[in-house]
């Protein structure tokens, strides 16, 4: 049953994906950019709780990535590496500029392309 219910959740925030990419076909890179956030935030949610790792506050990206920081650093369970845990943050960055500061959002297309492709190619390394 889980293998059906990871299956599906994986299929849902393709999907997410599909549709930012749908949006930076139209030029909206802005849009694209908190989907894309989105879609990442819900997967870095569903590692935290296949692997039981817990946070405190408000959940975010930061959150969920530093509650996998935490079990990596003290030795608990590797979710993925320190380095993914970096481009992680930018993609966080990025996701919280558009969706926080939308008038003084300043990517282009391409660099939103880079972030989705990112967190697509992320998803498939880790699931």
């Amino acid at each position: 049953m889980r293998t059906l219910i990871d299956g599906v959740r994986a299929e849902t925030v393709s999907e997410v994906l599909d549709l930012a990419d749908g949006l930076l076909s139209a030029n909206h890179a802005l849009a694209a950019a908190v989907l894309a956030g989105g879609a990442l935030e819900t997967h870095l949610l569903h590692l935290c709780v296949r692997n039981n790792l817990t946070w405190t506050g408000e959940p975010s990206i930061g959150k969920y990535d530093g509650a996998v920081a935490q079990a990596r650093n003290e030795g608990t369970v590797t979710v993925y590496s320190a380095t993914d845990s970096k481009v992680i943050g930018s993609w966080g960055g990025i996701r919280n500029d558009a969706a926080h500061h939308p008038t003084k959002f300043a990517r282009g297309v391409d660099d939103v392309r880079r972030m989705v492709d990112g967190i697509r190619e992320f998803m498939a390394r880790v699931p």
